[in-house]
């Protein structure tokens, strides 16, 4: 069964691929074609079959039409548009140089274009946005700012984490469970620092307080920070804490 819902796809590519950027655009017109209203097609400083014109404008209406895109050897830039009033597909090609640039925004299915693109971004309803690369591997967000911010390392990011809410991080790390639902703590999380507490005053003594004021205290916090910064957790206290460890 293929789920349909809006996709927006950018995608970044060397000039010379231009023949499988066609076939990428053709797989989506055909996909989405409404023959009673069409696809409007403008393009810029054209080269068709040899010739050079600098307006291009026609209409797709039916499967045949969409072969046209085949006469098209070069171009500035390129627009394919389609709208009901409801559903508005809309397909923007641009040439910088060497580089084509595809943002693609259509209501459909999945069309597969992996290794297309040098590098391309594709956001939808129902997922987080993704990235993809030549070969085709799928790159997510956080992967993004890492390559985009060299310095910025787990490390780092697990500090600012620590710095909000230690426990509520520490919890959802290793039980793989939300804390928070809404504005209100799960009963996993509750019955968690609780259980926490317990282990915290077993090893260092019943006078020791984990929570002061609703804040983590000093001592329980570095505690907590065994679970991250590579310490010897004991895998007895980590099973207890954690048992589907």
């Amino acid at each position: 069964m293929t789920i349909e819902d809006t996709k927006e796809i950018i995608g970044i590519v060397r000039k010379s691929k231009w023949n499988s950027v066609r076939e990428f655009l053709k797989k989506i017109i055909s996909q989405t074609l409404d023959q009673k209203i069409g696809y409007i097609l403008v393009a810029f400083d054209v080269r068709v079959k040899g010739s050079k014109k600098l307006i291009l404008s026609d209409i797709i209406k039916n499967p045949d039409q969409i072969n046209i895109l085949d006469k098209i050897q070069d171009f500035s830039m390129m627009s394919l548009y389609h709208s009901d009033g409801l559903t508005h597909n809309h397909l923007n090609i641009t040439k910088d140089d060497e580089v084509i640039i595809v943002i693609a925004k259509y209501l459909g299915g999945n069309i597969k274009y992996s290794g297309l693109f040098d590098f391309s971004i594709q956001i939808d309803s129902f997922n987080n946005p993704f990235f993809t690369n030549a070969s085709g591997k799928t790159i997510n967000c956080a992967d993004i700012i890492n390559l985009v911010n060299p310095n910025i390392t787990e490390h780092t990011m697990i500090n600012e984490k620590k710095k909000i809410d230690l426990d509520l991080f520490v919890f959802e790390k290793f039980s793989g469970k939300k804390a928070i639902w809404g504005v209100k703590e799960t009963n996993s999380f509750t019955k968690w620092k609780e259980n926490a507490e317990k282990e915290y005053k077993k090893l260092f003594g019943e006078r020791k307080i984990a929570y002061r004021e609703g804040k983590i205290t000093k001592d329980f916090k570095i505690f907590l920070e065994g679970f991250l910064d590579g310490r010897k957790i004991s895998e007895i206290l980590l099973k207890r804490l954690f048992k589907n460890k």
